[in-house]
């Protein structure tokens, strides 16, 4: 491999809040092979330099510390906040309490106040009529579930047991029972055909259900029996978001009294939530069922293969018999009383990809950087993925992300994350409802989402994360333009722009700082509003982001062990990737000096990536983008600023 410096003397460099970094120089990807290991020259230096560098080294430092924490976490040990699942409701709306039965999905919008009281533009809505945000209510089919062959996630710290499998089956029944309860339709208990059986298993897996009442045991056998489901209504194939079919539990047997009944009893989602409780005190289970309840939340996330995995089943110890028994009192675990909010977050289009994505996103790194700071999580985690050591990449993700950690934990306790690699590799994104997403949580994953800290306007310059987020607000005043979705990817646009360049739409905005306060949230299919979980308005701060500086020798090493033309080459594709996205959401720019557009148009508008929008709905490729631009012409356009706003050329780390 070449030993090349990502910032080498060889190369010019060009970065920070100036116009003269504010060309993209377009890739053409004529090869999207990883292999494809030849990087190609950074002719202005818009991906490269002491700022790329620093970007490096951040995300080295930072990963690099997840994973050995991780490492030396003790065996099935997690962090408290893992199981912290309440630290994810802030302004959330809770799942409506009466849904119209015949509905598939629901679609909503936000409603916002700018705090910035002399502005005139007082309100806007997130709120984007041919693509509004959606909520599936519906499922093609149940998820298939099977005990997992690895030892992922089977010793659980605090106790010799594991009933992670039986509390997920229960939690599915408790959110398909309170959708069904919504739209005031019965659970009905289905057969579903093309289930494989596997061998028995020459070992059962007894489990002692003896304190259960009979109904209750009932309930139990009844989730784990292999080819049934449950549906809502009495429609064919009204399979819930939530619904299961059992391939495979590994000879798992209940010990107990069953009723002799005719028909299978189907509690309400508050009697079923009893019952788990109870299995939880016998057994003695502590936080495995707010787990459980991520791991359900989250079966969204496996919707392509429609296989869920889960951990193998160990109930060993139990709190019987007599006065130790678990309570008969109507107790239900603590999260049953959030349960509709939580169901707004895994019923969602779009949530759950945000929220999992946001962990490798930076708000301080700009788009033209954005393979500097995934390259390192890149290789950091692929080892781990390769080995196929889930419990080890919840834990490196817990020591690297406080409040998304309980939802990694719960796609990981089913199965992988099928985008996990992608999204570094090839600039795979969920971008729609990230400000939404936001608000509802406290996690931004987009620029958009971060308040500026003063008037639009300073210095004679606006940067152009303000102007993307003026045109955004100001979307209805544009005839052909459309800015009412989301830029693809997450990374800030570099540099500023002279108010000579700004659109005529935003001039009279410039001296504003729009601060935009989260009101509520309203359904489209009755008009309902609700203000959320947690009616605070603490706004997202675009300078509430203090990135760590390291010595110039820590950022040397880093740079060097990045070095291979393999890295450099896959830096620079996501890099150059990054930059093309986020300058095509506004593809007919033109600045001063430059006769053309900053970023040519696509080729066809089959080229642009989407992201997953419902069941049916695919990710495409940011890969496969074939937009070019002329270097001269954007040299000359440099060349034309005036030279006291140039970035000085000279690099700052030496060449390796």
């Amino acid at each position: 491999m070449a030993s090349t410096s990502l910032s080498s003397s060889s190369r010019s460099y060009s970065t920070g809040s100036d116009d003269a970094s504010s060309v993209v120089i377009s890739a053409d990807h004529s090869s999207d092979d990883p292999s494809d290991a030849t990087p190609e020259p950074d002719v202005l230096g818009i991906y490269t330099g002491p700022e790329a560098d620093a970007v490096l080294a951040r995300s080295h430092s930072h990963w690099g510390k997840a994973v050995r924490a991780a490492r030396n976490t003790p065996p099935a040990t997690f962090p408290a906040h893992v199981f912290n699942l309440e630290g994810l409701l802030q302004r959330i709306p809770a799942l409506p309490d009466s849904i119209p039965p015949e509905l598939g999905s629901i679609q909503g919008y936000s409603t916002w106040e700018n705090a910035d009281v002399s502005c005139p533009l007082r309100m806007k809505k997130e709120l984007n009529p041919s693509v509004p945000h959606g909520f599936g209510l519906r499922a093609p089919a149940p998820y298939t579930v099977s005990t997992s062959t690895s030892t992922n996630f089977y010793a659980w710290d605090g106790t010799d047991n594991n009933g992670i499998a039986l509390l997920i089956l229960g939690w599915a029944y408790i959110l398909s029972s309170t959708l069904a309860e919504s739209k005031g339709l019965p659970l009905t208990v289905v057969q579903v055909q093309n289930i494989s059986r596997p061998p028995t298993p020459p070992v059962s897996i007894p489990v002692d259900l003896r304190y259960a009442r009979s109904k209750e045991f009932e309930w139990w056998k009844t989730l784990i029996t292999p080819g049934i489901s449950i549906s809502i209504g009495d429609s064919p194939g009204s399979f819930s978001p939530w619904s299961l079919v059992i391939e495979d539990l590994a000879g798992l047997k209940l010990i107990g009294r069953c009723a002799q009944t005719t028909s299978p009893h189907l509690p309400s989602a508050r009697q079923a939530a009893g019952y788990l409780a109870r299995l939880c005190s016998a057994y003695n289970l502590g936080n495995q069922s707010s787990a459980a309840l991520a791991a359900a939340l989250c079966f969204r996330i496996h919707r392509r293969s429609r296989r869920l995995s889960v951990p193998k089943l160990r109930l060993v110890l139990s709190r019987l018999p007599g006065s130790t028994r678990p309570s008969d009192k109507p107790t239900v675990p603590s999260e049953f009383n959030h349960l509709r909010y939580y169901m707004t977050l895994g019923l969602s289009h779009h949530a759950l990809p945000v929220l999992l994505e946001s962990i490798f996103w930076d708000p301080s790194v700009p788009c033209n950087h954005a393979g500097q700071w995934l390259r390192p999580i890149r290789m950091i985690l692929d080892p781990i993925v390769t080995s196929g050591d889930r419990e080890l990449l919840a834990k490196t993700i817990a020591n690297a992300s406080l409040k998304v950690s309980p939802l990694w934990l719960g796609v990981l306790l089913c199965g992988d994350y099928p985008y996990l690699l992608n999204i570094m590799d090839w600039y795979h994104w969920n971008s729609r409802s990230t400000v939404d997403v936001a608000a509802w949580t406290g996690i931004p994953r987009s620029f958009l989402s971060l308040q500026p800290t003063g008037p639009h306007l300073e210095g004679g310059h606006v940067t152009r994360s303000n102007v993307w987020r003026l045109r955004r607000d100001l979307k209805d005043r544009y005839e052909e333009e459309d800015y009412s979705l989301e830029p693809f990817g997450p990374f800030c646009p570099f540099g500023s722009m002279q108010v000579a360049d700004i659109d005529l739409e935003l001039r009279d905005h410039l001296q504003c700082s729009h601060q935009w306060v989260y009101q509520n949230w309203t359904w489209l299919h009755n008009s309902a509003t609700d203000t959320g979980f947690r009616p605070t308005n603490t706004p997202i701060r675009e300078d509430g982001w203090p990135s760590r500086q390291y010595p110039l020798a820590y950022v040397s090493q880093c740079v060097e062990k990045y070095s291979s033309s393999e890295d450099i080459a896959a830096i620079q594709r996501v890099s150059r990737t990054s930059t093309e996205w986020t300058f095509k959401w506004s593809e007919d720019q033109v600045e001063k000096g430059f006769t053309g557009q900053v970023v040519p148009p696509c080729d066809s508008p089959s080229d642009v990536p989407l992201s997953g929008d419902g069941e049916e709905s695919e990710r495409g490729s940011a890969g496969t983008s074939r937009c070019t631009a002329e270097p001269v012409s954007v040299q000359s356009w440099l060349d034309g600023l005036p030279t006291s706003r140039h970035i000085p050329r000279s690099p700052v780390w030496p060449s390796s």
